[in-house]
């Protein structure tokens, strides 16, 4: 589920000073991932695209049973994983694919 408050929530659930500076934000929810998007932050749809796209490689690489933070952030794995949600997004119709998405 993507949501898109003004500004995204820290871990604990509340909007923080550092969080006012984010542009996304990935969490596990009840049986779900839960993707925030700051449209304070976003300002244009292309931003909203790039950092739905950089959230969901987030999800897709985490570990089904807990998030792992042994590994880095945004290493090999995981720009390889972005760009391959990038081509599949601008050369393969995800762009007419996404509006099926669910958002809130």
């Amino acid at each position: 589920m993507i949501k898109f408050p003004k500004y995204v929530p820290d871990v604990s659930g509340s909007v923080t000073k550092s969080s006012k500076q984010w542009m996304g934000v990935t969490y596990r929810g009840e049986g779900e991932f839960l993707i925030y998007i700051s449209m304070r932050n976003c300002l244009q749809t292309t931003q909203c695209i790039e950092t739905a796209l950089h959230e969901y490689a987030h999800a897709y690489l985490w570990p089904a049973a807990k998030i792992e933070f042994t590994r880095p952030e945004h290493g090999p794995m995981y720009w390889t994983m972005y760009g391959e949600l990038w081509d599949a997004f601008t050369e393969g119709g995800g762009g007419v694919d996404s509006k099926k998405f669910p958002y809130d």
